[in-house]
C-alpha cells in the first residue's frame, strides 16, 4: 500500500524483484465497490507508468455507485502484480 507516488514506485520495484513481473496493477484503497468502473483500477506496464498512474488515482474524489455523488477520496493506492493480462 502506498500514499504517494515514490512509495508506489517502491513497491512495484520491491514486487518486480520477488515476482518478476513487469506489469502491475493499481488499485484505489477506498472502501467502496466498483472501483474498476469508476476509473481506480488500473494497469501499468513500466515503472513510469507506476509514476504518473499512482499520482492520478491518489487525491482523485473515485465515484461509485457505492458512494456518494461527491465520491471519496482517495488516500492509498495497492500495488499489484499483473497475472491476467496476457501482453502484447
Amino acid at each position: 500500500v502506498a500514499s504517494n507516488q515514490k512509495e508506489a514506485v517502491e513497491a512495484a520495484k520491491q514486487l518486480t524483484a520477488e515476482t518478476g513481473t513487469g506489469w502491475h496493477v493499481i488499485k484505489a484503497q477506498v472502501h467502496a465497490g466498483g472501483r474498476g468502473k469508476g476509473g481506480g483500477v488500473k494497469l501499468a506496464k513500466n515503472l513510469e507508468q507506476v509514476e504518473s498512474i499512482s499520482n492520478d488515482i491518489i487525491g482523485m474524489m473515485l465515484v461509485t455507485p457505492q458512494t456518494s455523488a461527491e465520491g471519496k477520496k482517495v488516500n492509498q493506492v495497492l500495488i499489484c502484480e499483473d497475472v491476467y493480462y496476457p501482453g502484447d
